[in-house]
């Protein structure tokens, strides 16, 4: 198997701020140069996306080896597994990607482009939950005489109670999932240049396996962490409903379209003063003009109210 590596790495026991970082890992060309920055681990949050859900059911069957013995003669065996195809990044609005992060194995300036989810059903209720991440650098390999590559890879695995499990089950058939993200923090075998912030763009991948190797000083008693174990781990369904943009719903007061015009003073009219009067006539055509969208969405029996005040305004 031939591992696609272009950088030696290293570790490096020398800092210039040893109260933030007393070791790194570093990168090294061909020529012994050293390539981009120092890289620590990284324990802060990060996001994926699922681009994609699969419940898996299979069953197995095996010819009988004529034993009597039924553990050691099971001829039917069923499983169940959950997966998933993961976008580095974080979806809100349930189209674009935010916060992503470009992961890069260690040793390759290739960025990572496969990502993937695993979810087991335990087979007890009292075994313990867990998550781990495993990875792998491209290779390529020989198979019936053809060389095959696989691409550089990280996979999460996680193995819930039998509960739970079917719960995400139920999910997935009744199609209720429109969003999965997935968020890590603490994971072991991720690096990154030391920051004050708790967020980065740029992660560096150290796999389990000991195809990266790492150049170390003598006596070094560090053992820089691999891919394995996972402080935390969060799987997010989310639903989304649309719901119509809020409308323009303002207090109408409906007896204010009727009002009848306002009392004048006898005393003025007897004296002869109508011209004090205002003309009522204008206000009240202007108001209705001013209503006429609300009318037109009121009942028959208010429609025909408001013939009748016209009928009878230009009697």
């Amino acid at each position: 198997m031939d591992c696609h590596l272009e950088r030696k790495i290293r570790l490096s026991e020398e800092s210039e701020f040893k109260s933030l970082y007393s070791w790194s890992l570093q990168e090294f060309n061909e020529e012994g140069q050293k390539v981009g920055s120092n890289h620590v681990p990284w324990d802060w949050s990060l996001y994926f996306t699922a681009s994609e859900l699969r419940h898996h059911q299979s069953i197995e069957i095996h010819r009988s080896n004529g034993s009597d013995d039924e553990e050691n003669n099971k001829p039917v065996e069923e499983s169940e597994t959950i997966s998933a195809i993961l976008h580095p990044g974080i979806c809100r609005d349930g189209e674009r990607l935010e916060d992503d992060t470009s992961y890069f194995m260690f040793g390759t300036n290739r960025r990572v482009k496969q990502f993937g989810l695993g979810i087991y059903k335990l087979e007890e209720s009292d075994d313990k939950e867990r998550c781990a991440l495993w990875g792998s650098v491209s290779y390529t390999t020989e198979i019936d005489f053809r060389d095959t590559t696989t691409d550089d890879t990280v996979q999460i695995y996680l193995w819930l109670s039998p509960n739970r499990f079917n719960n995400l089950v139920e999910i997935i058939k009744a199609k209720r999932a429109d969003i999965v993200q997935v968020h890590l923090s603490r994971v072991s075998g991720f690096y990154s240049e030391w920051s004050p912030s708790i967020s980065t763009y740029n992660i560096k991948v150290l796999a389990a396996s000991d195809d990266q190797e790492i150049l170390c000083p003598d006596n070094c008693k560090i053992d820089p962490p691999r891919l394995g174990e996972v402080g935390k781990f969060n799987l997010s369904i989310i639903q989304r409903n649309c719901i119509n943009p809020k409308q323009d719903l303002r207090g109408i007061n409906i007896d204010k379209i009727f009002e009848e015009p306002g009392d004048f003073d006898e005393k003025d009219y007897e004296k002869g003063e109508a011209e004090s009067r205002p003309d009522a006539t204008p206000q009240l055509l202007a108001q209705l003009a001013r209503n006429g969208l609300v009318l037109s969405k009121l009942n028959t029996p208010l429609w025909l109210i408001f013939i009748a005040l016209l009928l009878l305004l230009f009697k």
